[in-house]
């Protein structure tokens, strides 16, 4: 198993941090020197903000994959376990901040809007531009602050948290109501683009691109109609077809598998015994005996 890391800085060691902690750094300043990637880790006691300006990427997080595109803002609380792949054009300013810093900074701040903070937030702008240009300007501040030792400079920049986080929570209330709609009528055409495409077996970031959409937009998404992801509604309409066909049809294994676009027959008996908990072959013997049955049943027999 991957051993986990806790950083201050990402690839610098975890040192005693006092509560007023707050530090600025650009993404395209450190990673070359880390291969353009960040392995697993945490940031103890240090809450996360980052903002893609160029570039795209994958987040892992909680072991599952984002991939992403500027422009999006990442908050990453204290404690989450993440990872980053970055493309080399990538450009974003980090703003890591301790949490007694950040709590002091957000005290009398609505209580809804503060939710924001309590998970990790991937937040898109689509066409919210004024947004972008506030959370922009956040991010401005502290970089024109940070290097400064000015009479307030913490006071400004605790103004720039509050800003960026409001400009946070309006979005995700924003989402939560009128942008329920636009969800909806994604989720129902990426229901109608997997059912029509479901034997091509597409990736999430193909079926993604014909909705116009990012991958992880799509991901989000699905999890919020159905509690699932894009590929584990996939994976569940194969399996519904993988079972329809053995079950109704003469076809052998090897024939269904090339049909629902398994590349090999072993591929698909390691999907179907993973999905169904049994492999095909007995999957057909057993529900089939079990039909038989009921039909003399009901036969009189």
């Amino acid at each position: 198993m991957e051993e986990i890391s806790s950083f201050g800085i990402y690839g610098s060691a975890l040192p005693e941090f006092d509560a007023a902690f707050l530090h600025y750094e650009r993404i395209e300043d450190q990673l070359p020197f880390h291969g353009w990637k960040a392995g697993a880790h945490l940031h103890e006691g240090l809450d996360q903000f980052l903002y893609f300006i160029r570039g795209s990427g994958r987040l892992i997080l909680d072991g599952e994959q984002h991939e992403f595109k500027a422009p999006v803002l990442m908050f990453m609380p204290a404690g989450t376990v993440h990872g980053f792949e970055f493309s080399r054009d990538v450009r974003a300013p980090i703003i890591t901040v301790a949490k007694p810093f950040m709590d002091a900074a957000m005290i009398g701040m609505d209580a809804g809007l503060l939710s924001v903070l309590r998970q990790p937030q991937l937040i898109y702008f689509d066409n919210a531009l004024r947004e972008r240009k506030e959370i922009a300007t956040s991010f401005k501040i502290v970089a024109r602050e940070y290097p400064e030792m000015a009479v307030g400079r913490q006071i400004v920049m605790a103004s720039a948290l509050r800003l960026m986080v409001t400009t946070m929570g309006r979005m995700a209330s924003q989402k939560s109501t009128s942008g329920d709609l636009v969800q909806e009528e994604i989720f129902a055409a990426f229901t109608r683009e997997l059912e029509a495409h479901f034997k091509a077996q597409p990736t999430v970031a193909d079926m993604a691109k014909k909705l116009g959409v990012t991958a992880a937009r799509l991901t989000a998404i699905c999890r919020a109609a159905s509690e699932k992801t894009p590929q584990a509604l996939l994976h569940e309409r194969l399996l519904t077809e993988a079972k329809r066909m053995l079950l109704y049809t003469a076809h052998p294994a090897t024939t269904i598998s090339y049909s629902l676009g398994f590349r090999e027959p072993a591929y698909f008996s390691r999907f179907f015994k993973r999905m169904a908990q049994m492999p095909p072959g007995e999957f057909r013997a057993t529900m089939r005996g079990g039909m038989r049955k009921r039909k003399r049943s009901d036969d009189g027999i």
